[in-house]
């Protein structure tokens, strides 16, 4: 291997570039998504404001981080036109150089043996394949993100000079820049980035003018990239703005109270995400109450639910599962032959009463199994030794003992470099919400984390060896990620709802009334039917938080009711008849006058069933405040109720 180092990693490029093209051209040929994105996509708006600005059309602020479709994209299409295959092509090339560096990063690290390891896994990783032909940010934003570790990693190697360092900090600096242009999430590298250019050359410097200086470097090259866009978002909308204006319908979309923890339930194919309508409260009123105000009140008043809708979104990040938003595995994946076989999707032919079509079983992509698993094995693994490391440090230093821990040699730093980019980046997507193209840029650190497990791994079962470590790493990152929020969902969250949100969810609505449901979302939810049946009450309790508890007066029960069969029907709802009726099946939301008074609790009523109607229960919610003819209900009616 260390003879035909380069031969290897360079075939592995070749064949990451050739394979990237192929799949491209079969997706060209078969999904009108590469060429004329539909307009509710962010595929469409990229590729839109491009081609403005190449013409000298785009007018406005900057929403979107900007630097994909204002410098990348119309780079590209000025100079080779604005057919599709400039673009396909060029990020290819970019696909590729991130195979290059992250099979040369790990064997820096790990060796060469781990750095084709992590080279092949780049190369075969279905989602990155996937993503390439596409007008979406991710293919670059996984260059940055591998180029920025590349980057500091050779400058806390120790072998530069005092100003070849200081450059080195630069440059590591316009790469984070420009990422933080691509996506906004990858701010969250700095302070650790920065921290670390400290750390490097503390020991190799007697000034501190000195040990500072390439932390002050690479601070000034993250921000200066960034100035000319937010002048123009400053000049654009005659306040002070940063490059994108976007940031709290970004945090909004993710972090109230109703919000799912992912943009979309996987397997329903390529679509739009969940709009909560809190989102739309928190957006309309934004200019007098900040987005980030809001969530700050949220946390204050409810600390516990807000800490455990972010360990929901931390488990799905590492779950298989690829969550869909402008394309999907489940959609896209099986455009392409040479994608099913190269990117391990496996397909299964179904029969429908149309005919046939080819699903994916069980929603389960092999190549990003294996990535996540390897990958989440090298991050326990390091997270543990750095721990050991600490640990030893501390009994030396309580025991007067000179001398340090091996997580302070330059290769140690270089280790923790890496953990910490990928918890870094994790925590600013967790931060958002989670969907497949959010954590397409970390694969690559992933995969130089799984070549160095991997390799590790093979050494020491060579020897006959057994290491207790990394065995464990791995069997709980298998069981995180295969298993982890399917057993959280199924098995804990309920009965950890009823300590963290005791009162259901309260929130305030578009209209700016008070809202108490005890239901979850729609999207990573169970919601399931439950059929009306003449003379089989419902009644729903509820349990409002002690400062409406006292209101009083009448408020609005709204409901969304299925009609499988139209008709008639007759209903009672808090003591009141309502006649309802429909001519053709219909999914219908009504709103019917409620008492507020304490207990709050409205009894539903068939007295007639004239059609087939449906009412929704969400089984991941069990407060036992839903009871169908007297017996409670194992879940909670989906239904609102409205607080003047």
């Amino acid at each position: 291997m260390r003879r035909y180092f380069y031969l290897w990693a360079g075939l592995t490029v070749l064949f990451a570039l050739f394979l990237r093209l192929m799949v491209a051209r079969d997706l060209l040929a078969n999904d009108p998504q590469v060429v004329a994105p539909s307009v509710c996509t962010d595929m469409y708006t990229y590729k839109k404001y491009s081609e403005d600005i190449v013409r000298g059309d785009y007018e406005g602020e900057f929403y979107y981080q900007p630097f994909y479709y204002v410098a990348f994209l119309p780079v590209v299409k000025w100079l080779f036109g604005f057919g599709p295959w400039p673009l396909i092509f060029s990020q290819c090339l970019i696909s590729a150089a991130t195979v290059w560096i992250s099979i040369v990063s790990c064997s820096m690290l790990w060796g060469r043996r781990a750095g084709i390891i992590s080279g092949l896994l780049v190369a075969l990783s279905s989602v990155m394949i996937m993503y390439v032909p596409y007008h979406l940010v991710d293919t670059l934003q996984a260059f940055w993100v591998i180029l920025v570790f590349y980057t500091v990693m050779k400058c806390c190697s120790g072998t530069y000079s005092r100003v070849s360092g200081v450059l080195g900090w630069g440059l590591a600096g316009v790469f984070t820049g420009l990422g933080i242009l691509t996506r906004g999430n990858m701010w969250f590298f700095v302070p650790g980035l920065a921290l670390c250019s400290v750390v490097s050359t503390w020991r190799r410097e007697n000034s501190s003018l000195f040990r500072l200086l390439p932390a002050v470097v690479y601070l000034a090259m993250v921000i200066l990239p960034q100035i000319p866009f937010s002048l123009r978002n400053t000049v654009v909308t005659g306040k002070l703005c940063g490059p994108s204006t976007a940031a709290g319908a970004v945090l909004a979309l993710g972090n109230t109270p109703e919000a799912p923890p992912g943009g979309r339930e996987p397997g329903m194919g390529p679509g739009p995400m969940e709009y909560p309508e809190t989102y739309s409260y928190w957006m309309s009123t934004e200019e007098s109450f900040p987005v980030w105000k809001r969530i700050l009140a949220w946390v204050t008043r409810e600390p516990a639910a807000f800490a455990e809708l972010q360990w929901r979104k931390l488990l799905l990040f590492w779950d298989r599962r690829e969550i869909p938003n402008n394309i999907a595995i489940e959609h896209q994946g099986l455009m392409s032959p040479l994608l099913q076989i190269f990117g391990l999707i496996p397909g299964d032919v179904v029969i429908v009463p149309g005919g046939k079509i080819t699903v994916i079983p069980m929603n389960i992509v092999p190549a990003s199994v294996i990535l996540l698993v390897l990958g989440l094995s090298g991050v326990l693994s390091s997270v543990a030794g750095c721990l050991v490391c600490a640990a030893r440090y501390l009994r030396k230093s309580a025991a007067g003992v000179s001398g340090s821990a091996r997580g302070f040699t330059s290769v140690g730093i270089r280790e923790q470099v890496l953990l910490y980019l990928v918890l870094s980046y994790c925590a600013g997507t967790v931060a958002f919400y989670i969907l497949a193209r959010f954590r397409l840029p970390v694969l690559p650190l992933l995969a130089v984390f799984a070549g160095g497990f991997l390799d590790r791994l093979l050494k020491i079962f060579s020897k006959g060896a057994l290491s207790i470590r990394m065995c464990l790493a791995l069997l709980a990152s298998f069981f995180a990620v295969n298993f982890g929020y399917d057993f959280y969902r199924s098995q804990l969250e309920s009965g950890i709802m009823r300590i963290a949100r005791p009162h259901g969810v309260y929130c305030f609505s578009s209209g700016g009334s008070a809202v108490l449901k005890d239901n979850g979302p729609y999207t990573f939810g169970l919601w399931e039917p439950l059929e009306l049946h003449e003379g089989v009450p419902i009644e729903k309790l509820f349990n409002p938080p002690g400062d409406v508890a006292s209101v009083g007066g009448d408020g609005n029960l709204c409901i969304e009711l299925v009609w499988a069969l139209p008709g008639d029907i007759l209903l009672e709802v808090d003591g009141k008849s309502y006649r309802l009726r429909e001519v053709e099946p219909v999914r219908k939301k009504y709103e019917f006058a409620v008492s507020l008074d304490a207990p709050v609790s409205v009894v539903i009523r068939p007295l007639r069933m004239d059609a087939r109607v449906y009412v929704a229960v969400d089984r991941q919610r069990n407060y036992s405040r839903t009871l169908v003819d007297g017996e409670k209900y194992p879940g909670e009616l989906v239904c609102n109720l409205h607080i003047p």
